[in-house]
């Protein structure tokens, strides 16, 4: 004989459509008389999504009950554990499914936007100047490594090196910040080739040896010798930069200082890069006092920075073991911290490698002089320290 099932009064369409619209809130539990689960559901988001899923789970197989423990909407009496098991194990899967696809989606999203540049306050004359894309437009090409070490080079260039062969381009190689591949921030790339520079970048996400940014200047350097490639004898190879931001900051010190083709760069930025202490309890080794190429160093001046990642002292102590008859700059960018000194400081980044790779006159101003720009730009910049700047 059938067991007698008692059905609530409550409505399964109207239960459903409550918990798929405002179940973060809790508005079905509390329909369904649930009350203080209700309010659970509103001070945790739903148990951060996974009570909501598990509900729509019971209300779609037709377990859902009510306050009283009346079945809402069905007149069947398999409303036993078989159906609710099948929601948790159901609503468990999908919820780790959009967690990952949450998280996978947070992790490749860039670091910089397009058109950054348009967005950054740049204060003084040339800093508004080199912040914005120069003349060039840009292309780039992509190539595998054929490293265990990361997947890919990218290499970005302006349209120039394709319409003449008679042009010589200096070279910038860009080392990654933690867990930051070209892929993150690739308009900074294309931005500094927009003024004349072949950019390479790799996917390493473990920058801090130099030895990915080694490879890569091995890498673009037997391009140009290639003469199959598009570069083929179109790199100035006598004008060789590199750029690191964070742990890439380490890296492009071990770069230039600890691998036999050191010696082949002429100029080296590095943006927050990591202090002394800290790469130390890192294990992450770097040696200032090895490098003998024209040096610009910069940080925020936020807490990331400020506090933990860049202080001042040690931004200071890096720049007092420099030799001192490496020309040098040490600023500080205002209101930017760790993240944001990838675009804050690249309108004088660009302005660097102009003057130290393409010894551009007006670049020049922004370091050197009487009335360097970019200590009198106090509008953006602090703690500004220059050395054998000529």
């Amino acid at each position: 004989m059938d067991e007698k099932v008692y059905i609530s009064t409550k409505s399964k369409k109207l239960d459903f459509l409550l918990c798929l619209f405002f179940g973060v809130f809790g508005i079905h539990r509390f329909y369904e008389g649930k009350i203080i689960t209700g309010v659970l559901y509103l001070v945790t988001l739903g148990f951060l999504g996974w009570g909501i899923l598990m509900d729509l789970m019971q209300i779609i197989l037709g377990c859902r009950l009510d306050k009283q423990k009346l079945l809402i909407g069905n007149r069947h009496t398999d409303n036993g554990k078989n159906l609710k098991i099948l929601s948790i194990i159901v609503a468990t899967i999908l919820w780790l499914l959009i967690v990952f696809l949450v998280v996978r989606y947070i992790t490749d999203m860039p670091m910089v936007k397009e058109n950054y540049y348009n967005e950054v306050n740049a204060a003084a004359k040339l800093e508004k100047k080199y912040t914005q894309l120069g003349e060039y437009k840009v292309h780039f090409v992509e190539f595998d490594s054929q490293e265990k070490l990361y997947a890919q080079y990218k290499v970005w260039y302006p349209s120039v090196l394709k319409q003449s062969n008679s042009v010589k381009l200096p070279i910038v190689i860009i080392a990654n910040g933690t867990g930051v591949p070209f892929s993150k921030f690739s308009p900074i790339f294309e931005h500094l080739a927009s003024w004349g520079f072949v950019v390479v970048g790799n996917d390493d996400d473990a920058s801090w040896t130099g030895l990915s940014s080694s490879k890569s200047l091995t890498f673009i350097l037997r391009l140009n010798e290639d003469s199959k490639s598009l570069f083929y004898h179109k790199l100035d190879v006598k004008n060789i930069g590199i750029s690191g931001h964070s742990q890439g900051g380490v890296g492009a010190i071990n770069a230039t200082t600890a691998f036999p083709n050191s010696n082949r760069y002429t100029s080296i930025y590095t943006a927050s890069a990591t202090s002394l202490e800290l790469a130390n309890a890192l294990k992450w080794k770097y040696d200032v006092t090895k490098v003998n190429i024209p040096y610009f160093m910069v940080a925020g001046t936020g807490d990331i920075d400020g506090k933990t990642i860049t202080p001042l002292a040690s931004l200071n102590k890096n720049f007092d073991r420099l030799n001192k008859k490496v020309p040098a700059v040490m600023a500080r960018r205002k209101k930017a911290d760790h993240g944001e000194m990838l675009t804050y400081a690249d309108g004088y980044m660009t302005a660097w490698f102009r003057y130290t790779l393409m010894n551009d006159k007006e670049a020049s101003i922004v370091f050197s002089g009487q009335h360097a720009e970019i200590a009198e730009n106090s509008t953006n910049w602090q703690d500004v320290r220059i050395q054998n700047m000529h």
